[in-house]
């Protein structure tokens, strides 16, 4: 008998200490506890919409997601890849410009807990800044977040790489990349004519 609660205790001892399911479950009770205090990171105002054009910060975020979700669809030579993120985080901004106030203000909060230390810890489980991480290490988390069981995250990733992706397909340098043959010439001519 005594022989068999040793036994017991024994292996749940042995599986209690897990590294990620510790700093998952402390993500997750850090995540719960700032949901509970809405706004922690962004404040309560309506003002903390995302301005168009997107602040530095924000660019700064998204150009450090970009190499990650794009996956080795950016140039390899520097200035050009620089001037394709350049092009692409404009795309971005024009897009951002037509979204809803509540979406803005959804994606300024989202990149708000990027940048901020402690949330951004609880999130991705990096504790240095985004632009200091690695395109691996961003890979995992987002991979993580596609992964994972909290909605949430599955919308945080959706967000992020739907956002970025379809910006980068949407410019017509990169049509080539997704084999789009572009707008068809009618499109093309009605969106002419509309600028005019």
């Amino acid at each position: 008998m005594m022989n068999g609660r040793a036994s017991a205790r024994e292996s749940r001892e042995s599986n209690s200490f897990d590294p990620q399911r510790r700093r998952f479950l402390g993500g997750l009770a850090g995540a719960a506890w700032l949901a509970g205090t809405g706004g922690v990171v962004s404040g309560c105002s309506s003002a903390n919409v995302l301005r168009v054009p997107l602040a530095a910060a924000e660019t700064q975020l998204l150009r450090t997601l970009a190499p990650a979700v794009l996956h080795g669809l950016l140039p390899t030579q520097p200035s050009a890849r620089e001037d394709s993120l350049d092009r692409l985080l404009a795309t971005v901004s024009t897009s951002v410009s037509s979204l809803g106030s509540d979406s803005r203000e959804q994606l300024a909060r989202l990149l708000a807990a990027l940048d901020f230390r402690i949330t951004r810890w609880l999130l991705t489980g990096l504790w240095k800044p985004l632009h200091e991480a690695t395109v691996e290490e961003i890979d995992a988390f987002l991979n993580n977040w596609s992964q994972s069981s909290i909605g949430r995250f599955n919308l945080a990733y959706r967000t992020l790489t739907r956002l970025l992706a379809s910006n980068w397909f949407a410019m017509p340098a990169n049509y080539r990349q997704s084999n789009y043959p572009g707008p068809p010439s009618w499109a093309a001519e009605t969106s002419a004519i509309a600028k005019v």
